[in-house]
C-alpha cells in the first residue's frame, strides 16, 4: 500500500461505492427521484472529501497516482 492511500481512504472509497450502488437500486426500483438526488449529492461531496484528503496527506514527492484508485467504482 502506498503511503498516500490510508485505511481511511479505503473505507471512504468503499462508502462511495455503496452510495453509487444505492443510486442504482433506487433508480431500478423507481423510487422517487429526489431520494436518489440526495444520495447523489452525498456521493459527490464524499468524493470531493476523498480528493481533499488525498491532497492533504500526499507527500510532496508523490505524484498522486494512487488517488484515482480510491475513487473508482
Amino acid at each position: 500500500m502506498n503511503d498516500s492511500v490510508t485505511p481511511r481512504h479505503i473505507a471512504l472509497g468503499e462508502a462511495l461505492q455503496l452510495l453509487r450502488l444505492a443510486i442504482e437500486v433506487l433508480d431500478r426500483e423507481a423510487a422517487p427521484g429526489h431520494i436518489a438526488a440526495h444520495v447523489d449529492l452525498a456521493a459527490h461531496e464524499l468524493e470531493q472529501a476523498i480528493l481533499a484528503l488525498g491532497h492533504s496527506s500526499r507527500k510532496p514527492e508523490s505524484g498522486g497516482e494512487d488517488l484515482g484508485k480510491v475513487c473508482t467504482s
